[in-house]
């Protein structure tokens, strides 16, 4: 495996740096902004076709509108009225979406610098996030690994909390198997082993009703475009303006599979978490600049964030248990 890295631009005295790891399949890169991802590449294309979504600008992962390839964290996705209460306290958090908290609030993962070290088979990325930054309880020491195992990219979190917290972590890559974000990913095939979803309201927060997927634009057992019923009239499509959904998965082995059929190019995932959030990129805009000069559109990247099912009393990490979770991506280039 070769391993090097190479400082991209200095923010408020501080160094960014991007790192890659490659070996005879796969090549990721990342910058320790966020741990956000700005390279998947592929031995059968020479390593030159990027499956990720990458800003133009190594400098627009500072603010990173749209959490472009980013760790997320500490809560992924939506808390209502930006407020919970543990052990009779209760904290306010960052109201960034609406009245609510999206991601972990303003100051969340995303944006934080992390440690970066060599470890075998890849890095790690290691952060201290204190009592009450971005107002979540307890000292929180969070590890994330990068590592590469032949032709799979697994990506593991680990943290632990001094007091009772939330957390639920998750990557926010955008995929596209065309290949250098050459067109959108309405012709990408899709398979999710799930029959269920989580009902969302109109302010895309969670009911706590979860759902069959029959006969819903949010059946994926069996492979379909994601283009088939972007646009469909059901109101939880409306909600979000395209895909943004959370489906509990039935298993974690080989999961969910993207398939692109001009390239061949597939994506096989496997994790131990229990949902997805399937993400159609439905506020990419133009602008928005991209690799190459690549001009943002509705629709040009695929979010498929493993995560726990996102119900509070689910994502509930007592203080001193060890948070563990982890997510393989296998990248090919093979028939259906």
């Amino acid at each position: 495996m070769i391993k090097q890295s190479k400082e991209v631009f200095m923010h408020h005295e501080k160094k960014v740096y991007e790192y890659s790891m490659k070996n005879d399949y796969i090549e990721v890169c990342f910058i320790n902004i966020g741990g956000s991802l700005t390279k998947v590449a592929i031995k059968e294309d020479n390593f030159n076709e990027n499956l990720i979504l990458r800003w133009n600008d190594y400098r627009d992962y500072i603010v990173n509108d749209g959490f472009q390839g980013a760790l997320v964290g500490r809560t992924a996705g939506r808390i209502k009225n930006a407020k919970f209460t543990i052990n009779d306290v209760e904290y306010q958090l960052d109201q960034n979406d609406g009245n609510n908290n999206l991601h972990g609030g303003l100051n969340c993962l995303t944006y934080q610098y992390f440690n970066v070290t060599e470890i075998e088979n890849g890095y790690e990325l290691s952060y201290f996030s204190p009592h009450l930054e971005s107002h979540f309880p307890g000292d929180l020491e969070i590890k994330v690994l990068y590592t590469l195992h032949k032709d799979e990219f697994k990506i593991t979190y680990m943290c632990k909390s001094e007091q009772d917290t939330y957390v639920n972590m998750t990557n926010h890559m955008f995929i596209n198997l065309n290949g250098n974000s050459r067109r959108d990913i309405k012709n990408h095939l899709l398979t999710i082993n799930s029959d269920q979803f989580l009902e969302i309201d109109q302010e895309m927060l969670a009911t706590g009703k979860l759902l069959s997927v029959k006969s819903t634009p949010f059946d994926f057992t069996t492979p379909k475009l994601v283009g088939q019923e972007l646009n469909s009239e059901h109101q939880q499509i409306k909600f979000g303006n395209g895909y943004d959904i959370t489906l509990q998965l039935n298993g974690g082995d080989n999961c969910i599979k993207v398939f692109e059929s001009e390239s061949k190019r597939k994506l096989t995932i496997s994790t131990n978490y229990q949902a997805v959030q399937l993400y159609s990129g439905n506020f990419i805009t133009q602008k928005m600049v991209f690799e190459n000069n690549h001009i943002g559109e509705k629709n040009l990247g695929l979010c498929l964030e493993t995560e726990l099912v996102p119900f509070l009393d689910n994502i509930l990490l007592r203080k001193g248990e060890l948070y563990n979770y982890y997510t393989a991506l296998r990248f090919t280039k093979e028939t259906l």
